[in-house]
């Protein structure tokens, strides 16, 4: 089953100063294609900091950023918690809420698995 991820919104970053914990790994510019013209274009700082668009056919959904928390499981694995801190999203899209994942890096570091709920999205590295 594929979903748009709801990467995130709402907090204030003053609550959450202490979020930025993040490594290089996942950092970078990341694409999901979802079927029926619907994709993810996600940009991941090594800094702690994210930003992501959702759209149909070139049209905006969602456009979401804020911090995210990464623990390292394994040098390819581990989760990641996404905190939005400011959200344009759609109605349809629904309300951007903080999102629990665990990742999984393959094929060099190229691809980008998320998983959340039991739904997972595959992410490719775009360059810029």
């Amino acid at each position: 089953m594929r979903r748009s991820l709801s990467l995130i919104g709402g907090l204030s970053s003053a609550l959450y100063p202490f979020l930025a914990l993040a490594d290089a790994s996942v950092a970078g510019h990341w694409k999901a294609d979802l079927g029926d013209n619907v994709r993810i274009e996600m940009n991941v700082s090594p800094d702690g900091r994210w930003s992501s668009e959702t759209a149909k056919s070139d049209t905006p959904i969602a456009q979401m950023e804020g911090t995210y928390r990464q623990k390292v499981k394994s040098p390819t694995s581990g989760d990641l918690t996404f905190i939005p801190m400011k959200a344009h999203v759609t109605s349809r899209h629904g309300t951007p809420k903080v999102e629990h994942d665990t990742y999984q890096l393959s094929d060099n570091g190229e691809a980008l698995n998320l998983t959340s709920a039991g739904d997972t999205l595959e992410f490719h590295k775009q360059s810029r």
